[in-house]
C-alpha cells in the first residue's frame, strides 16, 4: 500500500526540476560558474606558452569535458524522469483522494 501526501509529491518533483535544470545548464557567461574570463565559452583555454605536448593535452581535456557533458546530460536526465514520476504520482495521488471524497460523501445521501 502507497501511502503518500501529493503536496510533498509535488514539491519533491518541484526540487528534483530544479536540480535537473542546474545540472543541465550551461558552464559559460550566466551559468553555475560562468565568469566570463578565459574558457567561459565551455571550451578549454588555450595554452599560449611553447609546452611540450601542449596539443595532446589540450584534445585529452577536449574529449574528457565532452565526456563530462555526456554524463552530466544523463545525470540530469535522471532527476528529470523523477521529477516527471513523483509529479505524475502526486497527481494520480489527488485524483484517487478527490474520488474516495466524493464516494464516501455520496454514501450518506445513497448517491453513488
Amino acid at each position: 500500500m502507497l501511502t503518500a501526501d501529493p503536496e510533498s509529491l509535488a514539491s519533491a518533483a518541484t526540487h528534483l526540476a530544479g536540480i535537473a535544470d542546474r545540472l543541465g545548464a550551461p558552464t559559460g557567461p550566466g551559468g553555475p560558474g560562468g565568469s566570463g574570463g578565459p574558457g567561459a565559452s565551455g571550451e578549454p583555454a588555450t595554452l599560449l606558452a611553447p609546452v611540450p605536448q601542449a596539443a595532446a593535452f589540450t584534445a585529452a581535456m577536449a574529449r574528457v569535458r565532452g565526456e563530462q557533458a555526456t554524463v552530466m546530460s544523463g545525470f540530469s536526465g535522471f532527476y528529470r524522469s523523477s521529477a516527471e514520476s513523483l509529479s505524475s504520482t502526486a497527481t494520480a495521488l489527488r485524483r484517487g483522494e478527490d474520488a474516495a471524497a466524493a464516494r464516501f460523501a455520496g454514501m450518506g445521501t445513497g448517491a453513488l
